[in-house]
């Protein structure tokens, strides 16, 4: 699939909380560019958040065991829910960076389904208390 169909999502996290994102609905289905219809059933789907020309990502997550430190999971309503930890976002300096999310089906067949700019951002006020 050309990165131009890819849909495209820009996201802000403060360091120090988690990322998460969450697609699909109560169909137990996803979409791809185009409006067609993606199931999740025998999908494995994989996240990277990677900068400039890094061959590591500086984050990533999976729904396989060999995720480096964030996960990946299809719940029983058929909803992706990719999550990096908030240890993880405390650890990426502050900048912008670039991901992606690609689903595989139960074929092995991937589909590059989000990609777009993570934005990391220090937090305003530090320190203790409410």
């Amino acid at each position: 699939m050309a990165a131009s169909e890819t849909g495209t999502w820009n996201i802000t996290v403060k360091r120090g909380s988690p990322l998460v994102l969450r697609l699909g609905d109560a169909t137990r289905a996803g979409y791809a560019p185009g409006g067609v219809a993606f199931v999740w059933t025998g999908s494995k789907a994989f996240l990277d958040v990677r900068g400039g020309d890094e061959t590591r990502p500086l984050a990533a997550a999976g729904s396989q065991a060999s995720s480096d430190a964030g996960t990946i999971t299809f719940d029983t309503n058929g909803r992706l829910t990719a999550t990096i930890p908030a240890s993880v976002t405390a650890a990426i300096p502050k900048g912008e960076y670039r991901y992606d999310l690609r689903v595989e089906d139960s074929l092995g067949v991937p589909r590059y389904i989000l990609q777009g700019y993570v934005t990391v951002e220090d937090r305003v006020t530090k320190g203790g208390g409410p």
